[in-house]
């Protein structure tokens, strides 16, 4: 399976916000959190801001959002699991 990766300022203008607001945003749960891709790198699953899009285009309200965001956060720990179990 193939992940693709934004970085913030990518992400940010595929959300259509600044990239100073996406740090809000991610504060606030708006979005899902960042991940470390090396050292000094950081990035979001493609997939996830397009789910966050997706749920603004339908009208979502940001407390509806949050729980979106919640959930995409809890399927990475459940990922990140099954992806340990085939190591």
């Amino acid at each position: 399976m193939s992940i693709n990766m934004l970085r913030r300022k990518p992400a940010a203008k595929k959300l259509g916000i600044c990239t100073s607001q996406s740090y809000i945003h991610e504060k606030e749960g708006l979005i899902p959190e960042f991940v470390s891709i090396g050292s000094r790198a950081m990035a979001v699953s493609e997939r996830e801001i397009e789910v966050v899009n997706a749920a603004r285009m339908a009208g979502k309200s940001n407390n509806e959002i949050k729980v979106i965001v919640r959930q995409l956060m809890d399927d990475r720990k459940v990922f990140s699991m099954e992806a340990n179990d085939h190591d």
